[in-house]
């Protein structure tokens, strides 16, 4: 049971990063299952730099048909669905995936073989953690981790020389944009600190 595992990951880069945690979890209670990530293309080079993956799916959500069909020609046994909608559950049904875990929101929970009622006022790591212990997976680490070979590395230091870093200066990585909302946006001043 369960050795057949497909993740559906969340739909926006930060939320998949928070997600890293959850699935690391979920590798250490099934060592041996193949698991695989189902995520949207923006998202799924993210995945291939993650820990215990064996596979990155790229769906294309919209076109949910064909998404559905190319998660059931792949047999997986158990679907976990990290996002809350719908949607992520209606690909899973009709995929024919026997078990269907999530959190049951969204009038979703007869799509779910495994519905976990969602907790309130929870960071987004700790929420899908939660998610990933109630249905009996061990807790791990909270802090977000990513396997990047030595490969990536160089490649990344290279690119940098060639935007002129001088190897010594402080680096900050800066995404200044969001969407859905002034809550995921730094104020400009916060910006202007770091600089």
């Amino acid at each position: 049971m369960n050795n057949r595992l497909v993740i559906m990951a969340p739909n926006w880069l930060g939320d998949a990063v928070m997600a890293l945690p959850a699935i690391d979890d979920v590798r250490r209670g099934r060592p041996a299952a193949t698991i695989a990530i189902a995520a949207r293309p923006a998202i799924a080079p993210l995945f291939q730099l993650a820990r215990g993956i064996d596979e990155t799916i790229v769906l294309d959500r919209k076109a949910w048909r064909a998404a559905a069909a190319d998660l059931g020609a792949r047999a997986f046994d158990t679907a976990l669905l990290l996002p809350n909608s719908v949607h992520a559950a209606l690909i899973t049904y009709r995929a024919g995936i026997a078990q269907r875990w999530g959190y049951r929101t969204q009038l979703r929970g007869p799509l779910l073989t495994r519905a976990i009622d969602p907790p309130s006022g929870l960071h987004q790591v700790e929420y899908y953690q939660q998610l990933v212990h109630a249905l009996g997976f061990p807790h791990g680490d909270i802090e977000p981790r990513l396997a990047i070979g030595d490969a990536v590395r160089r490649a990344g230091a290279r690119l940098l020389i060639e935007w002129g870093w001088d190897r010594r200066a402080p680096l900050a990585a800066i995404a200044p944009g969001a969407a859905y909302g002034g809550a995921k946006r730094w104020p400009p001043e916060y910006f202007a600190d770091l600089a």
